[in-house]
C-alpha cells in the first residue's frame, strides 16, 4: 500500500474514453517519482471491466479514486463532476490513451518553485503509435524541434504564441494551479466539443503567466479514435466553429486585456473563412454599428465587441463594418446616421432615436 507522509498536493484528472489503454495511463500517475497526488477517475458508463481493474489498484493504492454515474450522463457533465472533486494546490489532466513521463510532476513542482508567479507549465508532449514508437512532437504545434523560448511568459506574449502556433494544446503535457479552473468555467465550454482542451489552455493563456520548458512530460496516443486522426474535411469544418467559440469566449472574459482582444481579431481576419454573409447576419452588422455610435463608444471598443457577437459574422463582412465605421468617424456622421438610419430588427423597424448629447 502506497502511503503519502506530507498530505496530498496534486490532482491528476483521469478522463475514461479508451478502456484498453486505462491501465497504462493509471500506471503512470502511479510511478511518479513524486509521490503527493491523488489520482482521480470518473466513469461516465458503467463497465464492470473498467470498475475491476481500477478496484484491484485500489487495493494496493489509496491514492486512486473511483467514482462511477448511475447512467451516462456525457462527456462534457461528467467531466465537469471530475474537476469540481479537484481540492489539491495542484492540478493536470490525462487522457486515459495517453501517459506521463515519471518525472512529470517532479519536474513541475520545481519549476513552480522557481517561477512562483506561473499559473501552469507546459511541457514538451511527443506524438507516438499504439506500439509506443515516436511518430513526431506535439500535435498542433509549428513542429520546431524547440519552443521560442524558455522560461517565464506574460499572458500577451505567451497567447501570442499560441497564436503563433508555438506552443501544444493537448493538456496531458501542462500542469496547472488550481486558480486556473477555480477562475474560468469549464462549464462554458459546452459547445466547442473535442476542441475544449484548446479552449481551456487558450484561455488560461490570455489570463495568467505561464512557464515553459523542454522537458518531455507526455505522451499522446496517435490511433484511429482520436479525433485528430478523423476525416480531415470533416474535422476542419468542426475546429472553424470551435475556433469561433474559442474567441468568443475570451474576448467576453473581462480580465483578459483589450490588447490581447485586438490581437485574436487581427489573428482572425488572416485566416480563410467558409461563412458567406447573409441577411440576418448583415442586419446583426448594422445593428451593432448603430449601438456602438449611438452610445458614444470608440472605434476599438466596436472592433472587440464584434469578437462578442454570438451567431459570428463573416470577415469580409467585418472588414467592411470595421472600414465603414472609420469613414463615418472621420466624416464625423455618428450622429446623422443616429437621427436618420432605419434599421430592421427582429422583422420590425426601429425608428431613428435623436442622439441624447445634441
Amino acid at each position: 500500500m502506497v502511503v503519502i507522509k506530507n498530505g496530498l498536493n496534486l490532482s491528476v484528472v483521469l478522463i475514461v474514453l479508451c478502456q484498453d489503454l486505462l491501465l497504462k495511463a493509471i500506471e503512470s500517475g502511479r510511478r511518479q517519482t513524486y509521490k503527493n497526488i491523488n489520482i482521480l477517475i470518473r466513469d461516465n458508463e458503467a463497465s464492470i471491466h473498467t470498475e475491476n481493474l481500477v478496484r484491484d489498484i485500489i487495493e494496493i493504492d489509496s491514492r486512486v479514486m473511483y467514482k462511477q454515474n448511475k447512467r451516462n450522463i456525457g462527456a462534457h457533465n461528467n467531466f465537469r463532476l471530475l474537476l469540481s472533486e479537484v481540492k489539491t494546490q495542484f492540478f493536470s489532466i490525462c487522457s486515459d490513451d495517453n501517459y506521463l513521463e515519471e518525472d512529470f510532476y517532479f519536474n513541475a513542482m520545481e519549476l513552480f518553485k522557481k517561477h512562483p508567479k506561473a499559473k501552469f507549465v507546459v511541457f514538451r508532449t511527443r506524438k507516438i503509435n499504439l506500439s509506443g514508437d515516436e511518430i513526431s512532437w506535439e500535435v498542433d504545434s509549428n513542429k520546431n524541434s524547440t519552443f521560442p523560448r524558455l522560461g517565464l511568459y506574460n499572458s500577451i506574449e505567451g497567447f501570442g504564441g499560441y497564436m503563433n502556433g508555438d506552443f501544444p494544446t493537448i493538456w496531458d503535457g501542462y500542469v496547472f494551479r488550481k486558480e486556473v479552473i477555480d477562475a474560468i468555467d469549464f462549464g462554458e465550454f459546452s459547445e466547442v466539443g473535442y476542441g475544449a482542451d484548446g479552449q481551456f489552455i487558450w484561455h488560461a493563456a490570455a489570463r495568467f503567466p505561464f512557464v515553459v520548458t523542454n522537458i518531455v512530460g507526455a505522451n499522446y496516443t496517435y490511433h484511429e479514435s482520436t479525433v485528430t486522426s478523423t476525416d480531415v474535411q470533416a474535422f476542419d469544418e468542426r475546429w472553424l466553429y470551435w475556433f469561433r467559440q474559442r474567441f468568443i469566449r475570451i474576448a467576453d472574459d473581462s480580465d483578459v486585456s483589450d490588447e490581447i482582444k485586438l490581437n485574436i481579431l487581427k489573428y482572425y481576419q488572416k485566416r480563410k473563412q467558409i461563412s458567406k454573409p447573409n441577411k440576418v447576419m448583415i442586419k446583426r452588422a448594422f445593428w451593432l454599428l448603430y449601438s456602438n455610435w449611438k452610445d458614444h463608444r470608440t472605434h476599438k471598443e466596436l472592433s472587440i465587441e464584434l469578437l462578442k457577437v454570438k451567431a459570428f459574422f463573416s470577415w469580409p463582412l467585418v472588414n467592411f463594418l470595421i472600414i465603414l465605421d472609420s469613414l463615418v468617424r472621420f466624416f464625423r456622421l455618428e450622429n446623422l446616421l443616429c437621427k436618420f438610419f432605419i434599421i430592421k430588427k427582429n422583422g420590425r423597424l426601429l425608428e431613428s432615436h435623436k442622439h441624447p448629447h445634441e
